[in-house]
């Protein structure tokens, strides 16, 4: 063991870059203490992480095989009238399908993009440029701008003025109109959200389950905003069109939630 340390030291000062790095026995011994410090600390954080993924797939196991009984398990503990049930398991699944593949799908559609033009406009890393354009779409007003401007007078400071105006027009353009369309297409189709529910959401996820947070925080508040619709219909002193329309609906029982098996 002693010989291999010493050949690494033998390495160490022959390189030009390395040879002013202390490697005496005293300040290997000191980074190696230093070093036993955190293996408790590393060996808890890799048995938490174990430990979470297990209960997480014996979750999830059971919410895939027990899926539908679930469901109407909820449905039916729904203290509300069966006309709001299904406006209220309607709005759920709009919410879900925006906030779980809506919103991801923005993400990376604008990521694919954006990477490919900063390989396009020569940018070193582009892969990892379209990863951070991808996270930042969740920016209110800026979004995806906070990431390929700087790229761009990145360029620019480097002498490359025709691939720096190229690039900017191209995210300005390009990557700002996929935004655009996604939004009035996909996004439209699943479910509409309030930006300020994306963000505040985000933030609020972030805090509470870490990365995970970026599609469950929104989720969350979302699903919040829904309960409080249907609360006030229930409950509130507004008679709203979809209650006074469909009031034969409700008095025949019919609902457009989960199936009932008796």
């Amino acid at each position: 063991l002693m010989h291999k340390f010493d050949s690494i030291k033998t390495y160490f000062k022959d390189s030009p870059y390395l040879s002013n790095i202390d490697l005496s026995d005293t300040a290997l011994m000191g980074t190696l203490q230093k070093a036993a410090k955190f293996i408790p600390n590393i060996l808890n954080s890799v048995a938490e992480v174990g430990v979470n993924i297990l209960v997480a797939l014996f979750v999830l196991y059971f919410m895939l095989v027990s899926s539908k009984k679930l469901e109407q398990t909820i449905y039916q503990a729904i203290p509300f009238t069966q006309t709001s049930k299904a406006e209220l398991w309607k709005e759920f699944d709009m919410m879900v399908k925006s906030n779980a593949i809506g919103i991801p799908i923005l993400a990376i559609c604008q990521g694919i993009v954006a990477g490919l033009g900063y390989w396009f406009f020569g940018l070193e890393s582009p892969i990892f440029l379209g990863i951070l354009t991808a996270v930042s779409t969740i920016i209110p007003i800026l979004g995806t701008m906070v990431v390929y401007l700087p790229a761009a007078l990145f360029l620019l400071a480097n002498g490359q003025s025709g691939n720096a105006i190229g690039l900017a027009l191209y995210g300005i353009i390009i990557i700002g109109s996929i935004d655009n369309v996604l939004r009035f297409t996909i996004l439209k189709k699943l479910g509409d959200v309030h930006p300020l529910i994306t963000v505040f959401g985000v933030l609020l996820g972030l805090n509470l389950f870490g990365m995970l947070g970026l599609i469950f925080g929104p989720l969350i508040l979302s699903c919040v905003g829904v309960l409080l619709k249907v609360y006030s219909i229930e409950f509130g002193r507004s008679t709203p069109e979809i209650i006074q329309s469909t009031s034969l609906t409700d008095s025949k029982s019919t609902h457009d939630g989960p199936d009932i098996i008796e």
